[in-house]
């Protein structure tokens, strides 16, 4: 048996983590059939007028926006069909920005920082930047680097690396450590890093959708036929979807930094892009995207009855899962590496899939 999965997105920007309208990107997934999710946006939605069902519309017209709170109502009782993936796109740029200029160093000498070390040195990180630092450093930490990924060169790399040790002297002292490995990781970036290719590790679209078919995979055991916006920003990696989702590649367990284990090969028997006009159901992840962008922005907070139908109506029951700064921070040093590490096994994944 097959189980259709559809799949939308709200505030994709491609390698522009820091556009400051959209500070959030958000995959919202749905197990809900075309049927379905027609009549939910009819009953939702009886004096809409439109050739589809769009979110920015629906939120940009006051008479469709107060139907949002009829929507959030219908769609509760299918709460256990829907899935939504965020990431705040800053934060996402911080833990790369660690991953790429701390890691290599941490593997040479035989630690692990993807056993749960690089997260928990990301959130201390974040914390000493946004609550014990002078307004607006967490802001040219980012850019610093951002504009290196984007564009690096040689020259990008210098300029990088005087700008981290100028934002060092501003820092409080216990973030010391964390700025030296950095302007260090640069200093050695040649030893770990081609420059050619180094902005494509600026892409989030890929690990987030990852993320989303492991959620279902461990809660469907039938194969899935991923299902997609043609608009969706998955041409751009359909070589590297294609390898992640073989059947070639040998069966394991990879870790993620949130959730379980994702477990290969992927039950992913077929993703096909659709045109969202001919899909209702593409449609309502749309919209299931697009409004949790809202509540991420807190632009809900001030509306009662949305705030009262998210509480009552289920879709308070919807599972969310992301990226987003949080308080566990590293007690130590990180583990010692036993084996390949997280990165190497995902490699070794793609290479294995054709990738």
């Amino acid at each position: 048996m097959t189980v259709s999965l559809h799949i939308d997105e709200s505030g994709f920007t491609g390698r522009q983590l820091l556009d400051p309208l959209q500070r959030y990107f958000v995959l919202g997934s749905s197990l809900i059939d075309d049927t379905t999710a027609a009549a939910i946006l009819r009953d939702s939605f009886p004096d809409y007028r439109g050739a589809e069902f769009k979110f920015e519309k629906i939120w940009n017209r006051p008479t469709s926006r107060r139907r949002l709170a009829d929507f959030l109502q219908t769609i509760g009782p299918h709460a256990d069909q829907v899935y939504v993936w965020h990431i705040d796109k800053r934060f996402a740029l911080l833990i790369k920005m660690l991953e790429f200029l701390m890691e290599p160093d941490i593997y040479d000498r035989g630690g692990d920082w993807y056993s749960g070390y690089g997260p928990r040195i990301s959130n201390y990180f974040h914390f000493g930047l946004t609550r014990m630092s002078p307004r607006g450093l967490y802001e040219e930490v980012l850019t610093a680097y951002y504009n290196f990924a984007r564009r690096p060169t040689e020259e990008g790399r210098l300029d990088l690396s005087e700008t981290l040790k100028a934002l060092k002297t501003r820092a409080p002292e216990e973030l010391g450590s964390i700025f030296s490995a950095c302007i260090e990781g640069v200093t050695r970036f040649h030893r770990h890093h081609d420059m050619a290719v180094f902005k494509e590790t600026l892409d989030i679209y890929v690990t987030s959708l990852l993320n989303v078919v492991s959620y279902w995979t461990n809660r469907r055991p039938e194969g899935l036929a991923v299902q997609h916006d043609e608009s969706s920003a998955l041409f751009q990696k359909a070589g590297m979807w294609s390898a992640l989702t073989s059947a070639r590649v040998a069966e394991q367990q990879h870790p993620v930094r949130n959730g379980p284990p994702i477990a290969f090969p992927l039950p992913v028997l077929s993703t096909t892009a659709r045109r969202s006009d001919d899909s209702p159901a593409i449609q309502l992840c749309d919209l299931i995207a697009g409004f949790t962008v809202k509540t991420l922005t807190r632009e809900v907070q001030s509306d009662l009855a949305l705030m009262t139908a998210m509480r009552d109506g289920g879709f308070g029951e919807v599972t969310i899962n992301g990226v987003a700064p949080g308080t566990e921070f590293p007690e130590g040093p990180p583990p010692r590496r036993l084996g390949k590490d997280a990165v190497d096994r995902m490699v070794d994944i793609i290479r294995s899939g054709g990738g």
